[in-house]
């Protein structure tokens, strides 16, 4: 039986994605599992007419639809559960957003294009919505680890239950990584110098529910990051 995607991100309320009133794209946990992705960024480059750019302010994430941005990226709205994370000085995510990993994400709903009629001024090019999971979307405890390039090592824990009445869900994945350490020989301008995308991570989510209320919570923590492209002195 095929499940028909809905989305909440146009109207408002749950509409099949062929009734919609805008473009939208519907990424599910299954869908990120099959492609492999660690983190929002990857997930992200797969839906069409969207871009994931780098930017010159801390070489931090830009989410380009359709072509449209700036230097900070100010045009995507991003939310997480409906909130938007928008830093109120430059109107993006801040020069320390630095992604997110995807093993708390249930779903992610895109808006290409204007949706300022119901979102604001924010949503100029389009907006991204993150869901966060929730009790019935963890079975039971579920740990893991990986490793890999750049001496990247994350650990996460699942776990979810359910106590007299109340839902619980809960997530933490930790992330460190030296990142790509690369020299740029040189630019447009004949400047060479360092590209350090090093990080540390942590990621923690709460949802409790019971009956018609929910409490959520989210941490997110980033620490020892890298320059980006770093200061490029000019090659004598």
């Amino acid at each position: 039986m095929v499940q028909t995607r809905v989305s909440t991100l146009a109207t408002g309320t749950a509409t099949p994605l062929d009734k919609a009133a805008a473009v939208v794209t519907v990424i599910t946990e299954e869908d990120i599992l099959a492609m492999g992705a660690t983190d929002i960024d990857q997930v992200l480059e797969t839906v069409p007419g969207m871009h994931v750019g780098r930017s010159d302010q801390g070489y931090t994430s830009k989410y380009i639809i359709r072509g449209i941005t700036t230097s900070f990226n100010a045009q995507t709205l991003m939310l997480i559960n409906g909130i938007p994370i928008t830093n109120i000085v430059f109107g993006n995510r801040g020069n320390v957003w630095a992604g997110m990993p995807v093993k708390s994400i249930a779903r992610i709903e895109v808006i290409r294009g204007p949706g300022s009629a119901i979102h604001g001024a924010d949503a100029f090019a389009g907006v991204i919505n993150i869901i966060t999971k929730e009790r019935k979307d963890i079975n039971g405890t579920i740990m893991g680890y990986r490793q890999g390039s750049f001496d990247t090592q994350a650990a996460w824990l699942e776990h979810g239950r359910h106590v007299n009445g109340v839902d619980i869900g809960f997530i933490l994945e930790i992330e460190n990584t030296d990142g790509h350490q690369e020299r740029i020989k040189a630019d447009i301008l004949g400047r060479s110098g360092p590209l350090s995308t090093m990080k540390d991570s942590l990621d923690a989510r709460l949802d409790i529910s019971f009956d018609q209320s929910r409490f959520r919570l989210g941490y997110q923590d980033r620490d020892n990051i890298g320059t980006g492209i770093g200061v490029l002195p000019m090659v004598l």
